[in-house]
């Protein structure tokens, strides 16, 4: 058994795919993707990635809409890349950008993709580099805030004229997960 695969049976199967999707899979670098930013409830306005699908022709999607998925983040400052380092205690010798991997992979297969950086992750600690405001607020962290800033993700997504509203799926990992 080579140590990849022994590694990855220790995995999550969430990980695994990623693994997966990372090593083994031909990403096109056709990608669109555009940065965009939406204001959460409080006014915050919060810095993302769209991905938006190409049909086959490599053209921009045509008129009919697509359907929609947020990757909503776990627990802990995180940018909209999610960026993995290590997993169950076992360190990575390189970084996986979980939620590009998934966000590509997604698109490629026709759905509109909306990733976003945390309020918690920006260049005050060296997480991301967005515009967020230093200092963050006292309560930046909480779960009211955590699932309001997934529900300004979801409307944001819902607004896109390239986007199916009624098909539309918030995808939480960890924390996200559970609620």
């Amino acid at each position: 058994m080579t140590m990849l695969k022994r590694h990855c049976t220790l995995l999550s199967p969430t990980i695994t795919a990623i693994f997966s999707i990372l090593l083994f899979a031909e990403v096109a670098n056709s990608a669109k993707t555009i940065d965009v930013s939406f204001p959460s409830f409080d006014n915050f306005v919060l810095e993302g990635t769209f991905y938006l699908p190409l049909d086959s022709s490599g053209a921009d999607s045509p008129p009919a809409k697509n359907p929609g998925v947020v990757l909503i983040h776990g627990s802990g400052p995180q940018s909209r890349d999610a960026n993995l380092n290590s997993q169950v205690g076992i360190t990575f010798p390189f970084i996986i950008p979980a939620f590009v991997e998934i966000a590509t992979e997604l698109q490629q297969l026709g759905i509109a993709v909306l990733t976003y950086d945390k309020r918690s992750c920006g260049t005050f600690n060296n997480c991301h580099n967005n515009s967020y405001p230093i200092p963050m607020p006292e309560d930046f962290d909480s779960i009211d805030v955590f699932l309001s800033d997934a529900q300004a993700a979801l409307e944001y997504l819902q607004s896109r004229e390239e986007v199916d509203s009624s098909r539309i799926v918030p995808i939480g990992h960890s924390q996200a997960g559970s609620y």
